[in-house]
């Protein structure tokens, strides 16, 4: 058994060669029956284990739905597996998207350096049009954090009496 970390999260590699196996010959058949099962699984481990298959495969038509269950799950902190795997897929077209770029500010800790690191790797990829929209959230995001610890510090100054 071998293990890797990445984005703060540990991997244990126990299924990598008996999915190696799998990947061989796989179908168009086989990855819509993965697609049919990370959708209605409630269970979290096998939902995981889809994705880096996904990933792994490097089937990009699995973007849409990895980034809808991550829409879906981002209020149970049980999604930074999902993110993980687009590092894999070209999700380009998708990137922009405010809920997505929302992780990096409000999601939990490996959620948001892993969404830190998809749009990192696919930042250069972007139109001029999407750079400029994510620039704005980031400055809208930076001048909301501002106004906050303004309000940190006037309440400590004059609370506390410093």
């Amino acid at each position: 058994m071998s293990f890797r970390v990445e984005c703060g999260i540990i991997f244990l590699d126990v299924y990598e060669e008996r999915y190696a196996q799998q990947f061989i010959g796989v179908t168009t058949m086989d990855y819509e029956e993965l697609i049919k099962e990370i959708k209605n699984t409630s269970d979290s481990n096998r939902r995981n284990e889809i994705a880096l298959e996904l990933m792994d495969m490097k089937y990009d038509s699995a973007v849409p739905v990895l980034i809808e269950l991550i829409k879906k799950l981002s209020n149970t902190n049980n999604y930074a597996t999902l993110i993980y795997a687009l590092q894999g897929l070209n999700c380009s077209e998708y990137i922009c998207d405010k809920t997505l770029l929302n992780i990096i500010f409000y999601g939990n800790f490996e959620a948001s350096n892993c969404m830190l690191e998809v749009l990192k790797k696919e930042y250069n990829n972007l139109s001029s049009d999407s750079k400029e929209k994510i620039q704005k959230i980031f400055a809208d995001e930076k001048e909301r954090a501002e106004d906050i610890i303004e309000m940190i510090d006037d309440i400590y100054d004059n609370f506390f009496e410093v």
